[in-house]
């Protein structure tokens, strides 16, 4: 008994060794997901600059929303930089971050969609980590809905990433909503010995442990 003991010990050693399975990373915020509930109602993940990124502050989950836009879920709803959407105007800049570390950039797919005001134009786009113009949200006719599913499949990196939405608002009402984030990566896989490594690893520590057993018993 005291050998099959022994011998199920390595079995486990062995699948401790074996490749980690793919896995869903989280997604990253949709926008309003965070806000807090006091008077404030800022967005803890999502960021808005109106400088061209030179500094940044929260976002605001916007209270009362014009009919027109997007209807606002438990799950997501419009964010601004002020906390009526109304005022401001000006170069938008929005963003939230997510972390790859542990998973395999290359394999990353995120879908999300999204709806603007003011309508969408050349000056409207989403990119990834500063990278090239992904698309934009909502649609020419009506920015104010969404207009089906955005996908990112490339120009993520290991670590944190960074996801950004630019466009120029009028400064009567303003706000972004993006809906629906969802992101997936496979797991980075470590090095594990060879089939026949693995057998060879086995038979000796179990011969270590019959050598061992034989002097106890000598």
């Amino acid at each position: 008994m005291k050998f099959l003991s022994k011998t199920v010990s390595v079995l486990a050693v062995l699948a401790a060794l074996a490749p980690a399975a793919a896995s869903a990373q989280t997604p990253p915020a949709n926008t309003g997901a965070a806000a807090n509930v006091n008077a404030v109602f800022q967005d803890a993940l999502w960021q808005v600059s109106t400088n061209g990124g030179t500094s940044w502050s929260q976002a605001f989950q916007v209270q009362s929303p014009p009919g027109v836009w997007q209807a606002a879920t438990a799950a997501y709803s419009w964010i601004s930089a002020t906390p009526s959407g109304s005022g401001g105007g000006g170069n938008y800049l929005f963003r939230t971050m997510f972390d790859l570390t542990g998973y395999n950039a290359s394999t990353a797919v995120m879908t999300f969609q999204c709806a603007i005001d003011n309508y969408p134009d050349a000056s409207s786009y989403f990119s990834l980590n500063g990278g090239a113009p992904g698309g934009t949200c909502g649609n020419t006719y009506n920015g104010y809905q969404f207009a089906g599913v955005n996908t990112v499949n490339s120009g993520f990196v290991s670590g944190l990433n960074t996801i950004s939405f630019h466009f120029v608002g009028d400064g009567v009402t303003d706000g972004l909503v993006v809906g629906d984030m969802t992101l997936s990566a496979a797991r980075q896989v470590t090095a594990t010995p060879e089939p026949a490594t693995m057998v060879l690893f086995a038979t000796g520590f179990v011969g270590i442990v019959g050598v061992a057993r034989r002097r106890r018993t000598a």
